[in-house]
């Protein structure tokens, strides 16, 4: 008996429907391929090489002819789960990151990979582009765009999974950390464009435009152009015999370890009597420095306050009149200068730059800052770096100043204040740029900082980064933060110190080799010599041109995806 119109309708659906349900299964399996081949190229794996190897599936997806219904979700699930993987760290300091920070950002960064498929198959399918050409343009772009949206997270770039091959990331100062991540793209581009992948799709879903031999030579011979200049110039660059311009500086970089843990009453105390501690270490068999370095917020409850003339107590307080508030204040300021100027001049006989809390109180308003402060030779506060660059949910909560119950469920009681420009100090005439923890991850802050000081006259031959690493108890996190310090270094051709609670402090130079490192989650006591030369950079001078165009080029795909959908609906 033959089936009814309704029973073959109904069968007709399901095999339909087992036919899309295999497909999006592949295509996640394609997709997760890819992100797992990118976490393991990144720490704790470590396994670099197989960054050439990940965007490849993603890249095959871009030259699939049709996709199946809701792929972008599909897609939108497999990169969720590599952010997931790598940012894992981030919530080990406190309940509400875990809960909240972790996953909102790895929610955030997951948005990407679906975004390049996207873009990139208008360029493809719309435009017919090469995908040699398209997937390296539009993987930048958003590159870029991730370095500024919502206040810029630069982290864990794809072009940072290579922080080792030094040949290979000499083009940053030319390109920023952007151009190592074209390289790759352009490489994994070309491997796809041979169809060396065919037999993984799904047979229901066609590639288009096969690649014809003479495509796939002309792909591997530009891939194999692009790899080979990058290679040369680096050599290029490293073999570059440097003259130091100033005489070298010797720095003490005390490294302390004391995780976050938000609760712990005795951390305060214990923190600052780890780095005293370590510091008298340092000079106990008579050694000399020309600077002690202590990491951010390590000096306790031994910070700075100040107040203008009419500032008011704060509403928390209770214990007496504004003036008597004003008063307290004085004697704290009184209390905090005795006291580095005897850890400077007497107790350690060395300038220190030290990291620490700035309070600010004016007239029914209290200002909280992340501060890098120098006490010279003569004890004296010779100059204070206020951190620019606060960071999401760790020193600051979106929306948090007009609604401040947001800051009851996070681990920060209140939202930090952004100073207001770059600061030098100098040491035997040798200049020093301070930035402070996550600063360090954004190119175009640190960049615009040295241009500024620049400007001024104050043109800074040795970079440093304070940090406070300990919210992340020893994961990952510690190795995608000293590899951003890399990047730094070589872009802007100036050699990076870099004092980091629970690790990784470090001395970079200006070809991003790491000439000293100190342990991960232990204590040390890092002495380095910083050797000034001179160097030029093209990414100093010119900014981030090159990853601008390509993220012109996504915002154009961007635009095309519009139109279309405009004229669809219109139709």
């Amino acid at each position: 008996m033959k089936p009814s119109r309704t029973e073959s309708g109904s069968k007709s659906t399901t095999s339909e429907n087992d036919r899309l349900r295999v497909s999006r299964t592949r295509l996640f399996l394609l997709c997760l391929a890819g992100s797992l081949l990118l976490y393991a190229a990144f720490p704790p794996l470590n396994l670099w090489p197989l960054a050439w190897l990940a965007p490849v599936f993603w890249i095959a997806i871009v030259r699939l002819k049709t996709l199946p219904q809701f792929s972008y979700r599909t897609i939108y699930a497999a990169s969720l789960v590599h952010w997931l993987l790598l940012m894992y760290g981030v919530g080990n300091a406190h309940w509400a990151t875990r809960c909240f920070g972790w996953p909102a950002l790895s929610g955030y960064l997951a948005v990407y990979l679906p975004l390049f498929v996207l873009f990139s198959r208008v360029a493809v399918h719309r435009w017919k582009l090469p995908v040699t050409v398209s997937a390296p343009l539009v993987w930048v772009g958003l590159e870029l765009f991730r370095g500024y949206m919502a206040t810029g997270f630069s982290m864990a770039l794809l072009g940072h999974t290579q922080v080792t091959w030094l040949s290979l990331i000499q083009i940053s100062d030319l390109v920023g950390a952007y151009g190592v991540s074209f390289v790759l793209m352009v490489a994994a581009a070309a491997l796809v464009e041979l169809n060396l992948f065919d037999r993984f799709l799904s047979a229901d879903i066609r590639l288009i435009n096969q690649a014809t031999k003479r495509t796939r030579t002309i792909s591997a011979i530009c891939a194999g152009l692009v790899l080979l200049a990058t290679l040369g110039y680096g050599q290029f660059r490293l073999s570059e015999k440097l003259i130091g311009t100033k005489p070298p500086i010797s720095i003490a970089i005390i490294q302390g370890s004391i995780d976050t843990e938000f609760g712990d009453k005795t951390q305060s105390e214990r923190t600052i009597n780890q780095y005293i501690q370590l510091t008298d270490h340092a000079v106990s068999n008579g050694q000399k420095y020309d600077l002690i370095l202590w990491p951010e917020t390590t000096t306790g409850d031994i910070n700075w306050w100040e107040a203008s003339e009419n500032a008011t107590s704060p509403e928390n307080y209770d214990r007496g009149t504004d003036e008597e508030f004003r008063a307290l204040i004085k004697d704290n300021q009184k209390y905090f200068v005795a006291t580095v100027n005897y850890w400077a001049t007497q107790r350690w006989q060395t300038p220190l730059l030290l990291g620490t809390s700035a309070r600010r109180y004016e007239r029914g308003h209290e200002k909280i800052f992340n501060s890098a402060i120098f006490i010279d030779q003569q004890g004296r506060i010779a100059e204070r770096y206020d951190k620019m660059h606060p960071v999401l949910f760790g020193e600051y909560v979106p929306l948090g100043d007009w609604f401040p119950w947001l800051y009851k469920v996070m681990p920060i009681p209140t939202g930090l204040s952004s100073g207001t420009a770059p600061k030098t100090i100098e040491i035997n005439s040798v200049k020093l740029s301070p930035c402070i923890c996550f600063e360090n991850t954004v190119p175009h802050l640190i960049r615009r900082q040295i241009n500024t000081l620049a400007s001024s006259g104050n043109s800074p031959d040795v970079l440093v980064t304070l940090s406070n690493d300990g919210w992340f108890w020893g994961s990952s996190i510690l190795d995608l933060h000293l590899t951003c310090g890399v990047f730094r270094a070589v872009e802007n051709r100036l050699p990076m110190v870099i004092a980091a609670n629970t690790g990784f402090s470090a001395l970079i130079d200006s070809s991003g080799q790491i000439v000293n490192q100190g342990p991960r989650q232990a204590t040390a006591v890092i002495p380095v010599t910083v050797d000034p030369v001179e160097r030029t950079s093209w990414y100093l001078a010119s900014g981030d041109w090159f990853a601008g165009i390509c993220l012109l080029f996504s915002g154009a795909a961007c635009l095309q995806l519009i139109y279309d959908w405009r004229r669809s609906t219109a139709n």
